[in-house]
């Protein structure tokens, strides 16, 4: 994605995402696509997002090009389709899977042992995803903090589905009590209908519960983090926790 509209050629117009910045969780909104070029390599798809003041390039669809990126402690290389690395040059291999990289390590002895890890490939992803790319992990937690049900609500909204639910909703609203693992499912046909649905859910908890929600979690997408929700959560005594945010 770039901010600069001087260097896309066959541009179009579309209605696309909020791209969030540091300090401006809304952001800007994808306002278009295009192709940009050096004279030699073309590069397709690439998102307008005015006031971005960085060209951003993803190193998973350069891979998708069929090219090959070597990065190291001093700069990124862009290689030809094709180059051949000598086996024995390398260390480790770790297959695609999605857009992450899974290295499986089942072999203890040498340098490898100390990457091993006991999880599931399906696991490890969701870690990965969980921890958002962090380099450091966190320690595993035996004992947990909560002890009855509401004191923390894990919130996500996911769309829109290929397949659009039996009301005409593209969008799903998922609450996770982290107690009781108990988990409620909204569909939606907006993702601004979200403020207003977790606003009637918290007070239907209160009522039905006699129990207060002291504390949410989720990510940094702006149906969590706005002012609907900021100054209802305040007004309520109830405390927001973001997750970590993505670092590529």
């Amino acid at each position: 994605m770039t901010g600069q509209f001087s260097l896309l050629q066959d541009y179009q117009p579309i209605n696309g995402e909020f791209v969030a910045f540091v300090g401006n969780p809304r952001g800007r909104k994808i306002e278009g696509q295009g192709t940009v070029s050096n004279g030699v390599n073309i590069i397709e798809r690439v998102n307008f997002v005015s006031q971005l003041k960085y060209n951003l390039m993803s190193v998973s669809q350069i891979y998708d090009k069929y090219l090959c990126a070597l990065l190291n402690s001093r700069e990124c290389l862009i290689l030809k389709h094709g180059v051949f690395i000598p086996k024995d040059l390398i260390l480790m291999h770790a297959p695609r899977r999605f857009n992450t990289y899974s290295l499986d390590l089942n072999n203890p002895s040498g340098i490898e042992s100390c990457f091993l890890s006991k999880a599931l490939e399906d696991e490890s992803f969701l870690w990965h995803r969980r921890l958002g790319h962090h380099k450091s992990s966190h320690k595993p937690k035996t004992i947990n903090s909560i002890d009855c049900p509401f004191q923390l609500l894990h919130k996500d909204l996911f769309g829109p589905v290929s397949v659009m639910s039996h009301g005409r909703k593209s969008y799903c609203l998922v609450v996770t009590d982290d107690f009781s693992r108990f988990t409620w499912v909204f569909f939606l046909a907006k993702k601004d209908e979200t403020p207003k649905t977790m606003k009637i859910h918290l007070l239907q908890i209160k009522n039905l519960f006699n129990l207060r929600v002291k504390t949410i979690r989720s990510d940094h997408v702006t149906e969590f983090k706005n002012i609907i929700l900021d100054s209802f959560c305040e007004s309520k005594g109830i405390s927001r926790q973001f997750s970590a945010p993505r670092t590529l």
